[in-house]
C-alpha cells in the first residue's frame, strides 16, 4: 500500500509539472493551462494564449472563457441556440464538424467543433483563413460558461488536445 501511495504522489507531481492554475474570481471559475501559455483577465472573461510564434503567426491560438445568464434555458436549449442561430448569424460560412456531450467536474457539458471563415492582417498583408473553434458550454444554476478554443484550420490538430485538457480542467468555484 505504501508503494501505491508513493506511485500516486509521483504520478500527480509529474502530471502537474508544466501547468499552472488560473482563477477568475469575478467569473467564479478556474482552469489549468500549460505553463508556457499567457493569461489575460478582464472582469468575468479569461483568455489564455499559446506561446507567440512570431510575426507570421497571424492567427495566434487561444482559448477564451466568458459567462452569461442562461435566462432559464436548459443546457441543451442554450447549446442549440448558439450552434443553430447565434454563431451562424455571426460567423461567415459557419458549420459544425462534430459535437458531443460529456461530464466535466461533475457538470454536464455540450461541445462542438465548428469552422468559419475569418480575415486578418500580418506584415501589411490581408489574410483569410478557415478557423476552427472548439466550443464547450457549461451550465451551473442560471449561469452559462462559454469556452472557445480558436485555431486556424491547419494548426488545429496541434492544439486540439491542449484545448480539450484546458476545457476538461474547468470547474466552477462559486
Amino acid at each position: 500500500m505504501k508503494t501505491v501511495s508513493i506511485y500516486f504522489f509521483l504520478l500527480s507531481a509529474f502530471l502537474s509539472f508544466g501547468q499552472k492554475q488560473v482563477t477568475n474570481e469575478e467569473g467564479g471559475y478556474h482552469i489549468t493551462i500549460p505553463d508556457s501559455w499567457g493569461v489575460k483577465k478582464e472582469a468575468t472573461v479569461t483568455d489564455v494564449y499559446s506561446p507567440d510564434e512570431g510575426g507570421q503567426d497571424v492567427w495566434q491560438e487561444y482559448l477564451g472563457i466568458s459567462t452569461g445568464e442562461a435566462n432559464g434555458l436548459s443546457l441543451d436549449e442554450a447549446f442549440d441556440y448558439y450552434i443553430k442561430t447565434d454563431f451562424p448569424d455571426y460567423y461567415p460560412n459557419f458549420s459544425v464538424i462534430n459535437s458531443g456531450k460529456e461530464t466535466v467536474s461533475g457538470l454536464p457539458v455540450r461541445w462542438a467543433l465548428c469552422s468559419y471563415r475569418a480575415d486578418g492582417a500580418a506584415n501589411n498583408e490581408s489574410k483569410s483563413a478557415v478557423i476552427y473553434n472548439l466550443f464547450y458550454l457549461f451550465l451551473k444554476g442560471d449561469v452559462l460558461y462559454f469556452l472557445n478554443g480558436i485555431a486556424v484550420e491547419s494548426e488545429y490538430p496541434r492544439f486540439e488536445e491542449p484545448f480539450r485538457q484546458i476545457a476538461r480542467s474547468f470547474s466552477v468555484s462559486k
